[in-house]
């Protein structure tokens, strides 16, 4: 049988609170997670698609150049909104999403409490951040790739496949 530690004077429904929210956070941490997994397998196809490009001599030049360096640089963008890049540190930076939520969820799972009202506040923030930023990535793999998929397909190279890693 599990019990809570008899030292700790918490009510039920404060631990209640404090998972829900924990759960909660990590749920968001998952899907933008899984969201960075796919969008890194879209960078991986844009490098692919560069590299094919000039190894059967179609370029990139002209409009397909135009379309990649486009989708590169709205790639970086959204996936530097996520995740700060490899090998910056925080403090030349801030903070990102992923680094926000894990601070946040630390904060809620290190204590036998219920979240505090800073803490309800900072987390309906950072939900609405969360909304937001995984709506641009959505939109990028749905709008985004139209146009250099036609640059492709105009030099004769396959299309970029936007999928999301499952769970």
């Amino acid at each position: 049988m599990v019990r809570v530690d008899p030292t700790v004077r918490t009510s039920t429904a404060a631990l209640q609170a404090q998972s829900e929210m924990a759960g909660a956070l990590l749920a968001m941490r998952s899907e933008l997670n899984r969201t960075l997994r796919g969008l890194d397998a879209l960078k991986s196809q844009l490098d692919e698609r560069r590299r094919l490009a000039k190894q059967l001599g179609r370029g990139p030049e002209g409009e397909l150049e135009t379309q990649l360096a486009k989708a590169e640089g709205q790639l970086k963008d959204i996936t530097g909104t996520l995740a700060r890049p490899e090998g910056i540190p925080p403090y030349a930076t801030g903070l990102r999403l992923s680094e926000q939520l894990q601070g946040l969820f630390g904060d809620v799972d290190g204590a036998f409490a219920a979240p505090t009202t800073p803490q309800q506040e900072y987390f309906k923030e950072l939900q609405e951040q969360v909304r937001q930023a995984l709506a641009r990535a959505e939109a990028f793999r749905k709008e985004a790739l139209g146009s250099l998929n036609e640059a492709l397909a105009k030099s004769e190279l396959p299309p970029v496949i936007a999928t999301q890693p499952r769970p």
